[in-house]
């Protein structure tokens, strides 16, 4: 398949060679390969940590449909509180609490809570040393 020409504008249309057949695509939107995670979300989502299980030290991304404070709070198994950070100002968009080190903690299941403004996610991971 070879382009071989079209008209910019909305929607996009590009005339391609294929087969010695020529055909017109017509493309209502695009999108940068690297430019799907940029996008801002309809809803407040938090995504699985990674890597899970993970040691000593793991990411966790979110996206907020609109700017705001954020918490992550996170509890062991018995319902304690063990970590807490507070971002005040995020934009909207895609973000993450990177490299969060738990070298100092015991092996086990933990379970991470992000909040912003009336909105909260809940999900769980594995600390294995």
């Amino acid at each position: 398949m070879r382009f071989i020409g079209g008209r910019s504008g909305y929607p996009f249309e590009h005339t391609i060679k294929k087969d010695s057949v020529y055909q017109t695509i017509k493309v209502r939107e695009t999108t940068d390969v690297n430019d799907s995670k940029n996008t801002i979300q309809k809803d407040f989502e938090v995504y699985q940590n990674y890597p899970n299980p993970f040691n000593p030290s793991t990411t966790i991304e979110y996206n907020l449909p609109k700017s705001g404070n954020v918490i992550l709070s996170i509890y062991n198994v018995l319902g304690q509180e063990v970590y807490k950070v507070y971002q005040k100002n995020v934009s909207a968009g895609t973000h993450y609490f990177k490299n969060i080190d738990f070298s100092g903690f015991p092996s086990g299941a933990y379970i991470y809570k992000v909040s912003s403004g009336n909105k909260t996610k809940i999900k769980k991971m594995i600390l294995l040393k």
